[in-house]
Formats: C-alpha cells, sequence, structure tokens
C-alpha cells in the first residue's frame, strides 16, 4: 500500500489591462508516490488550501499608439472600444497520482480528450486527473490570440527545493480563436509533466500564465 496525499488546490489570479489583455493563471497539482524503497528524508503528502479571490486592473485609457502612426492609433482605438478580455479558470490542471522506480519519465495530460499517458519510469497509480479550463469573454463575433507558456517549475508542498518541470503546453484550440456570438468560448490546456530519476516523493504544485487578446 501506499500512502497518499489529500489533494486540494489553492489559486492565485493575475490581471493585466483588461482591455487590450487578459492573464490568468492556472494551476497544477500532481502526487507523487514511489514504487520500491522511499528515500530517506522524503515528504509526505500534505494538504493544500483553496483561496478563491480575483484582482482587476482597469485600463487607465491612455493611448499607446505613436503619434507618428496614425494606423497605430486607429488600431488602439478600436481595441478600446471592444468588451474588454476577460479570463475565468474553470478547471486545475491535475496529474493525479504517479510513482517513480528510479529511471526518470514523462506524463502527458491531452487538451482534446484529457487523457492521461505516462512514459519511462513512471507507474500511473490513478487519482484525479483532468486538463485546465479557461472561459475566454470579450466582443461577440470577434478574435482573440491565446498564448501559452513554454515551460514552468512545479515544486513540493512544504519544500524549497523539490520540483518538477512543466513543458510543452497545448490547447484544443488554434488561434485566432472565435469568440462567436456570445462572445465567450471555452478552452482547453494540456501539457508534459518531466519526471526526474528519482523522484522525491510529496505533493507538487504550481501554476501557468494564460495569455488572451484581441488580434
Amino acid at each position: 500500500m501506499f500512502p497518499g496525499p489529500t489533494e486540494s488546490t489553492s489559486a492565485d489570479f493575475s490581471f493585466k489591462n483588461p482591455i487590450r489583455t487578459c492573464i490568468k493563471r492556472g494551476l497544477v497539482l500532481a502526487a507523487v508516490l514511489f514504487v520500491g524503497t522511499i528515500p530517506a528524508g522524503s515528504s509526505h503528502g500534505e494538504t493544500l488550501s483553496r483561496q478563491d479571490s480575483a484582482a482587476f486592473q482597469i485600463a487607465d485609457g491612455n493611448s499607446h499608439g505613436s503619434s507618428h502612426d496614425e494606423r497605430g492609433r486607429d488600431r488602439e482605438s478600436r481595441k478600446k472600444s471592444k468588451d474588454p478580455v476577460r479570463i475565468q479558470r474553470r478547471g486545475n490542471l491535475r496529474f493525479g497520482r504517479f510513482g517513480s522506480n528510479g529511471p526518470a519519465g514523462m506524463i502527458t495530460i491531452n487538451p482534446n480528450n484529457g487523457l492521461k499517458t505516462v512514459s519511462g519510469g513512471v507507474f500511473d497509480f490513478g487519482g484525479v486527473h483532468s486538463r485546465a479550463r479557461f472561459r475566454i469573454r470579450g466582443e461577440r463575433n470577434t478574435y482573440v490570440v491565446v498564448t501559452l507558456p513554454n515551460q514552468v517549475p512545479i515544486t513540493a508542498v512544504g519544500s524549497g527545493t523539490l520540483s518538477m518541470t512543466l513543458q510543452n503546453f497545448t490547447m484544443n484550440a488554434t488561434n485566432p480563436i472565435f469568440l462567436g456570438p456570445s462572445g465567450r468560448v471555452d478552452i482547453y490546456v494540456g501539457a508534459t509533466l518531466v519526471v526526474g530519476q528519482s523522484q522525491h516523493r510529496g505533493v507538487y504544485h504550481g501554476s501557468f500564465t494564460v495569455e488572451a487578446e484581441y488580434p
């Protein structure tokens, strides 16, 4: 039997100028167990707290267009006349429970169907896994461009040194994304978690940034 941690989430929201750009942080949670001997000093699973909060920063309305580029000013003016772009996190990126018997490996969450696949020296122990989900709102019948990160670290709860790398972020949609007559669309995000050789046991969590803006 492998003891497992209690899984929950913590939230961290960040918004920038919502008229042109909106930035949202998604959450990542993974529970690492072990196959075989548990290394000395490894941490047991801990409970994460959940805090749902949001902070909005409203644009000051100043023009960023150059006085020498009328077309640039016109584009800025059109952007500012649109409804603000907003992103709401609707679901977290979860990798469930897994273990390592020594060799490094990878875990991938597919953004199209939410399937979880493992490779290398990683063993899947089940648990809750899911793709991240975001709802984007803006001007009706317009397009937005979504930017995902290249890679981010996630760290073990209670440790400032144990970490894994999250990379190859993908989504189920192709830029530019049409908001449609309702002015909203849901996108799903997946990624690959790199599990290191003899990865230490623990509950790992972190966040990644999703940005949406008008073209």
